[in-house]
């Protein structure tokens, strides 16, 4: 379940603030967001586009992986599996748009995790300084999904905002254990943490 389409600029996502699509000018990141009429028409009929942007995007690799919990069992399901993936490359390598289809998952809850990885590397840093070796520049994100296939809205004052979804930004490996247990505990109608009244 997996093609690709040809060659088309297309524009470029803005960034919304702290639950929205977010890369940092100069850096980066992963912008993920539901199709927008700006999109390539071939993006338009899925539930979330998603790429990697940012300077050190370039020869970079993307992958997406649904996690969830089937009948209290942690499970781990490449997209391919369970969605039609749409590609479409752009004049930059490593900056392509991924159009998500409906996925079909098996009863239960699910996040779809997204690890971008650069072909750049940065220095490891031990006791606040610099060390010789180094490793490459990453970025990552979950974003919890709905029994109907569907990113979670973000919700701002008890509004549901559809043309954003609910986004968590990881910082390592502990993180992401820790966020994907939150979320895969949680209602998947609501999202507490992203509802601003709350905070």
């Amino acid at each position: 379940m997996y093609r690709q389409i040809g060659r088309r600029a297309t524009a470029v996502m803005v960034a919304v603030g702290a639950v929205g699509t977010g890369v940092n000018a100069g850096g980066f990141g992963i912008l993920a967001e539901p199709p927008r009429p700006e999109h390539d028409a071939r993006l338009r009929d899925c539930v979330l586009v998603y790429r990697a942007g940012g300077c050190y995007a370039l020869n970079g690799t993307l992958k997406a992986t649904f996690e969830g919990i089937v009948d209290g069992k942690r499970v781990s399901l490449p997209v391919e599996r369970v969605a039609d993936l749409t590609v479409v490359p752009q004049e930059t390598p490593g900056m392509e748009y991924y159009g998500l289809g409906r996925p079909k998952l098996p009863e239960g809850r699910w996040a779809l995790s997204l690890t971008a990885v650069s072909s750049w590397r940065t220095p490891v840093f031990r006791n606040g300084k610099p060390t010789k070796e180094t490793t490459p520049v990453t970025s990552a994100k979950l974003i919890p999904f709905r029994a109907d296939g569907t990113p979670m809205p973000t919700v701002i004052h008890g509004a549901k905002y559809r043309d954003q979804v609910v986004q968590h930004y990881i910082f390592g490996a502990r993180d992401r254990e820790r966020v994907l247990c939150d979320l895969l505990s949680a209602s998947q109608e609501t999202d507490p943490a992203t509802d601003v009244a709350a905070r």
